[in-house]
Order: C-alpha cells, then sequence, then structure tokens
C-alpha cells in the first residue's frame, strides 16, 4: 500500500496550510517511513518495522472495507488510532472510501472521531463532507464527532462548501453546524467565502438561510460581499445583501 496525500481533491486547502506549516517544524517527524526504524549507525529495529508492516495492513482493510482482516490485525495487536499516514488513522481511509460498515465497525473498536491529522488538520468528518458522505456524516455525529471539528481543525462545513452537492452541507446545517466557523491558523476564510469563490449560489443560499454573516472578514480583509462585487457575481451578491425569501 502506497499512502497517498490526495493532492488533487485537497488543492484548496493545502494552498491555505501553506502558512500554518510553519507552526509545524516538527512536522516531518510525525511522518512514519522505514528510516524511522534505524538507529543512525545501528541495525533497523525488527520489531517496529513489523509494527509498521501490520498497521499498513489495517489501512488497507479499512479502505477496503475488509472488516475480517481488520478484526485480525485489531485482536493481534495493531493500535486502532494508528496514524502512519500524515497523521491519519484508519478511520479516515474508511470515511474517504465510504465503507460504512467499516466506519461503524472501527468506531466500536475504539477509533477516534475527532482525530486531528497532523498534516493537513482534518477530521475523520471533515473526509466524510469532502465525500459528501450523509450516512457516515450521521455516523460520526452519532459517535461523538465535534460538528465544527475540534479547535485547530478545518470544519467540516468548510469542507461541504467545497463540494459540488449540497448533501453534506445540508447534513451539517441540519446538525447545528456553526455556519460562521473559520479556517484555522489566522486564515479565517469561511464556509461562505469558500461559497463565493466557488460561484455557487445554491451554496450561499443556505448558508445565509443557515444565517451565515456575508459582512464576516478573513484575515485579508475580503468578506463574501466584497468578493461577490469583486467577481461581479450579480445573483449571489443579491443574496448576499438581501438574503432570501
Amino acid at each position: 500500500m502506497r499512502f497517498q496525500t490526495h493532492s488533487n481533491s485537497r488543492r484548496q486547502v493545502g494552498r491555505h496550510l501553506s502558512a500554518a506549516f510553519v507552526l509545524a517544524a516538527w512536522f516531518p517527524c510525525m511522518i512514519w517511513g522505514r528510516g524511522a526504524f534505524q538507529k543512525p549507525g545501528g541495525p533497523p529495529d525488527v520489531q517496529a518495522e513489523a509494527s509498521y508492516r501490520q498497521g499498513e495492513k489495517l489501512y488497507d482493510a479499512a479502505e477496503r472495507g475488509d472488516i475480517k482482516t481488520a478484526r485480525r490485525l485489531l485482536d493481534s495487536g495493531v493500535r486502532i488510532n494508528v496514524d502512519f499516514s500524515e497523521g491519519e488513522t484508519p478511520l479516515f481511509y474508511a470515511c474517504r472510501s465510504g465503507k460504512i460498515d467499516m466506519v461503524r465497525y472501527l468506531l466500536k473498536r475504539g477509533a477516534a472521531a475527532n482525530w486531528t491529522s497532523v498534516a493537513w488538520f482534518n477530521t475523520p468528518l471533515d473526509e466524510a463532507a469532502r465525500a459528501d458522505n450523509v450516512a457516515i456524516i450521521h455516523v460520526l455525529l452519532a459517535h461523538g464527532a465535534k460538528v465544527d471539528g475540534p479547535p485547530g481543525s478545518i470544519p467540516p462545513l468548510y469542507m461541504a462548501a467545497d463540494q459540488p452537492s449540497l448533501h453534506a452541507l445540508r447534513a451539517l446545517i441540519a446538525a447545528h453546524a456553526n455556519p460562521n466557523a473559520c479556517f484555522p491558523f489566522g486564515i479565517e476564510d469561511n464556509a461562505l467565502i469558500r461559497a463565493v469563490i466557488r460561484k455557487s449560489l445554491p451554496c450561499v443560499t443556505a448558508l445565509i438561510r443557515a444565517h451565515a454573516d456575508p459582512k464576516l472578514a478573513n484575515d485579508k480583509g475580503e468578506t463574501p460581499i466584497s468578493l461577490a462585487k469583486q467577481m461581479k457575481l450579480k445573483e449571489i451578491l443579491r443574496v448576499l445583501e438581501h438574503g432570501v425569501g
């Protein structure tokens, strides 16, 4: 298995995070690789490398929805919250690939619903929102996932606002997500700004109905209204300035 960065689907998030990485100079130390199991001038740590390989198998099983293999690995002692892949646990992979039965199983075995990746600052709920998977969103929320994410993580509503469909967005709004929750690390973008940048009138309308603030500025002083004016989005600007009936 090769751990993937999913760079294409995270392009927008990656742009925001480039400035945030200066806050995490220790980040490379958190990314596991084969070199982590060899001390300078010494032999490889065979036991640690074997543990790593077992962890890889759990990621594979989670991504494929192979509960039988996951059960065997967990029963053999593999950690449920193993985080070899950019700080993501197997639960992220199950959410991302839409394997709802695996999501339920991992949560039942003690997977952390609010785990935050050290690389992308995303959570399992972010991945469910990004995949527009309402069923998994509901499962995670029922198991204690914070609808706005833990402190320092990306708000799931921001992820949902970046998707073509409104299913995840509406599910999070129905779960009382904060429509004004901002991107962390002083960047301060929010779901409404993201929707305007995407030129999505339906998304903007849904967020305004949820009482998103069209005058809330990001770190650059941009507001949804100012961006709509700059981009000459007449219909979106009308909704932002006058609301919806």
